[in-house]
């Protein structure tokens, strides 16, 4: 859809390119984990797959496909951009990681002295490369893989 507005009335809002995309990303990552409506099946590769629906592929997908088409404006350093960059496309998933595996750890299903930050960051890492990198989709099979393959085995599980 076209906005009808000049460059003018653009930059009278956004004083440069850097902060029109800076801007547009922290509004695209406005939202919030339900904490309280994820999903609880018992054990902790139940609740982490239940995450895995397919609007939840395609949604995370599509932000991490703006994301990677951020490089370039990233290396250049705009001040405040990888921030935003990071909270819109992996913050979200790293707090809800970090949710389940503490509540793994309440079950004791996970051993309390496992390292909670590094795990929480593997899923969310993983298809954040596989997007900006290797330019491949981000699927379900994808994600049981790093799931099953990595994550669960780092946890101990």
């Amino acid at each position: 859809m076209r906005a009808r507005a000049g460059k003018a009335s653009v930059y009278r809002r956004w004083p440069s390119k850097g902060q029109l995309v800076l801007d547009a990303v922290t509004r695209m990552g406005h939202r919030e984990v339900a904490l309280d409506e994820l999903p609880d099946t018992g054990t902790f590769r139940g609740d982490i797959m239940a995450l895995i629906r397919p609007e939840a592929v395609d949604d995370g997908a599509r932000r991490l496909t703006v994301m990677a088409g951020l490089t370039s404006t990233l290396a250049a350093d705009v001040t405040g951009l990888a921030e935003a960059v990071h909270a819109a496309s992996t913050e979200p998933w790293v707090v809800a990681n970090r949710t389940l595996i503490q509540r793994a750890i309440d079950r004791g299903e996970v051993r309390v002295a496992v390292d909670v930050d590094t795990p929480t960051h593997v899923v969310p890492s993983m298809a954040a490369y596989r997007v900006a990198i290797e330019r491949k989709p981000v699927d379900r099979e994808f994600l049981v893989s790093v799931i099953d393959g990595v994550l669960l085995p780092a946890l101990g599980l």
